[in-house]
């Protein structure tokens, strides 16, 4: 009999990001190379993400990770080489990926199957549409639902009999949308023009336009659906291209969308968004660097008002800063504590400061020259965040 043996590399990552702003905390940076455009699945309580590129290498690596213990572990590497802007999602105790690109640039038209026991893939039934990259998807009981990018076409895989059965739209699927499941119905995010959301409802497969985002046409975003509710943000927006860290929130109860607290980090698009248990996942991405910072999202936390982002204001001058700056804040009850924090690009927190007014003074100290990001949080979870450029 022939056994096969997999490597298993555990990364014990400390708890260096237990810091919290706002709803948001960063947690154990993904261990493997910075990327985006990967894919991403939960099976259980733990979540797996694999392939990516930098814009120069399409990964084969497979992780996963666990919120027990803020832990990644290393998996065995992808069926097939490597995988290029793939679907990623999980039925039951099973994960997949399909579609996509391969380390030679083909498309990926073969389904494959993630087995969590035994950390091996068996290779499913094909795809029947045309291949590509930037699909989406989601899931709703025992299949899922992939909008092919151009068209109206939606094929939905059924896993209890591993068959394909295609339907159409009543709006042509556009690249790099978000697709999220909640409450047994499928939401497609910034749909269209985007900026839209539509939901679908499995029983006599029926589609409904819901309010759009109160944001201009935005893309490659990421999303979650967790507490009840859709969580929308970074990306990009389609006209002009500028990369975002902002968010979104819509109630399907209320049928109404707002403005939450922003990513305290980088703007990026193509980030890869999950849901485990009661908390949202954000991780990777690019905004020209290719990121590895992992944040986790606490919905009872979020604060935001339709189409408002936070109030808090933050002057710093001078800004580039070249041995100490005046930080101003305005819009903030400066009689809670208030909070500075400052991250390096790949999202390692390097400084932090804590003060009562309204006005203080920064000093570098030993950072080195380059492009921080910094944010400024109060007591209340209120905050906001933007660059800090050292010379």
């Amino acid at each position: 009999m022939r056994k096969l043996f997999f490597l298993i590399l555990v990364c014990i990552l400390p708890d260096l990001f237990a810091q919290s702003i706002g709803p948001w905390t960063q947690k154990a940076q993904f261990p493997g190379p910075g990327r985006h455009r990967g894919f991403g699945f939960v099976i259980g309580n733990k979540a797996y993400i694999g392939g990516g590129w930098n814009s120069a290498q399409i990964w084969n690596d497979f992780w996963e990770y666990d919120p027990g213990t803020n832990t990644w572990t290393q998996k065995g590497t992808l069926p097939g080489g490597a995988a290029l802007s793939s679907v990623g999602f999980a039925i039951g105790t099973k994960g997949y990926f399909v579609l996509g690109l391969d380390a030679s640039f083909n498309d990926i038209y073969t389904l494959w199957e993630y087995n969590p026991v035994t950390n091996s893939w068996l290779a499913k039934s094909t795809y029947p549409g045309f291949s590509g990259w930037g699909y989406e998807c989601f899931v709703i009981g025992n299949r899922v639902y992939i909008g092919e990018e151009w068209s109206t076409d939606i094929y939905a895989w059924d896993q209890s009999n591993n068959t394909w059965y295609w339907g159409s739209a009543p709006f042509t699927f556009d690249r790099d949308e978000v697709g999220l499941s909640l409450n047994g119905f499928g939401y497609w995010a910034t749909a269209t023009n985007g900026a839209g959301l539509w939901k679908f409802n499995p029983s006599g497969a029926i589609w409904t336009q819901l309010p759009t985002m109160p944001t201009p046409g935005i893309t490659e975003a990421s999303g979650f659906a967790v507490g009840g509710k859709l969580y929308v943000g970074s990306g990009q927006y389609l006209a002009t291209g500028e990369r975002l860290n902002n968010f979104w929130e819509f109630d399907p109860v209320t049928n109404q969308w707002k403005q939450i607290n922003e990513l305290p980090a980088l703007e990026r698009d193509d980030a890869i968004g999950f849901t485990i248990g009661n908390r949202g996942y954000l991780c990777t991405g690019t905004n020209g660097n290719n990121l590895q910072d992992l944040w986790e999202f606490n919905p009872v936390l979020a604060t935001g008002v339709d189409g408002i982002s936070s109030p808090i204001r933050v002057r710093i001058y001078p800004n580039p800063v070249i041995r100490d700056a005046t930080i101003h804040i305005e819009g903030i009850d400066t009689n809670e504590p208030l909070q500075l924090i400052i991250y390096d690009l790949n999202g390692n927190l390097v400084k932090s400061a804590s003060f009562s007014e309204n006005e203080f003074k920064f000093t570098r100290g030993d950072l080195a020259d380059g492009t921080y990001i910094y944010s400024v949080s109060s007591g209340s979870g209120a905050f906001c965040s933007g660059k800090i450029i050292l010379l």
